[in-house]
């Protein structure tokens, strides 16, 4: 999924023989900072957003094809029957997530962008619970009203917060654009949870790859002023996002397979941390106060919500 990218869904799938007790937790680590770069590299390239998707994803297709071609043998390249609407259901959602994430991105600071789009975490829950029949307490309530104290802190609308009419006023539809990364991004994983086990992970990203790459183009074919060929200097970085956005995904996947849901989604906000410090170390953007006060409040929403996983994980045990 970008949010801020789309994740396979976080499953405890214990594997023994581990090279290491701490595999996982590097693997966990290693695709949050892949995350974090590629929402960089979208803040570097100078392309519109819907035209970086559309690199990005055809890229990330060119790379995963070959692999799917090689596993053809144990993977139907085009899924079970009776989850191919699912499959292009999430497909479609994370790759308009990853539009508006890219938009939200090139709009708002980073650090703002990527931690906005952490909403989703506790609209999960919500979501869950009515299309999946989740179980719904009093501690995702409390987790969800934390979380959109610190969202709205950062986003920092001009009806509570006067002082900031001038740069709302620029920067409205950036946070428009992150709140919808969060909630499409929510349908993406809630659809992965459907999914469940019964997909190969590399089937998830070859449709989400295919989806995003026919709506971008379908959208860059009918506005077609938005499309410019980019810059030699934005080729690299569109090729780089393409490369690391995979490099992300099967790092996340590997780390679900070796570590527990809940510590994987502790290791997957800690994208919120690198950003800012990417954000400040190589944009030379420093946040104000109230950025950093939400975005503290939405990274331990994300821990709390990583830590209650963990323990329904052991209890399960």
């Amino acid at each position: 999924m970008t949010p801020v990218e789309d994740e396979p869904p976080l499953e405890h799938d214990q594997k023994k023989g581990r090279t290491f007790i701490g595999i996982g937790i590097v693997f966990g680590l290693i695709s949050a900072i892949c995350s974090g770069l590629n929402a960089l590299l979208v803040k570097m390239a100078n392309v519109n957003g819907v035209e970086i998707t559309l690199f990005r994803l055809s890229t990330q297709f060119l790379i995963i094809l070959p692999i799917m071609f090689h596993k053809r043998t144990t993977v139907d390249i085009v899924g079970p029957a009776n989850l191919r609407r699912t499959l292009w259901l999430r497909g479609f959602a994370g790759s308009t997530n990853l539009i508006f994430l890219y938009l939200a991105v090139a709009a708002l600071p980073l650090g703002d962008a990527v931690t906005i789009t952490y909403l989703s975490l506790v609209l999960i829950p919500i979501v869950s619970k009515i299309f999946l029949k989740e179980s719904l307490t009093a501690v995702d309530i409390v987790f969800a009203i934390v979380a959109l104290v610190g969202v709205t802190l950062i986003a920092r609308p001009s009806f509570l917060f006067h002082d900031t009419y001038d740069k709302e006023s620029s920067q409205r539809f950036g946070t428009i654009y992150a709140l919808i990364s969060a909630a499409l991004r929510t349908v993406s994983i809630v659809t992965l949870r459907k999914l469940g086990p019964g997909t190969h992970p590399f089937l998830n990203m070859i449709y989400y790859s295919i989806c995003g790459t026919v709506t971008t183009a379908t959208i860059l074919i009918i506005a077609q002023n938005l499309f410019e060929f980019p810059c030699i200097g934005s080729v690299p970085y569109i090729l780089c996002m393409g490369v690391i956005g995979v490099v992300g995904q099967y790092f996340l996947t590997m780390s679900t397979k070796t570590e527990r849901a809940g510590t994987v989604a502790i290791l997957k906000s800690s994208q919120i941390i690198f950003v800012y410090i990417m954000q400040i170390v190589v944009l030379q953007d420093l946040p104000n106060v109230t950025s950093l006060i939400g975005a503290a409040m939405v990274l331990l929403t994300s821990i709390g919500i990583g830590i209650r996983k963990f323990q329904k994980d052991r209890n399960k045990r």
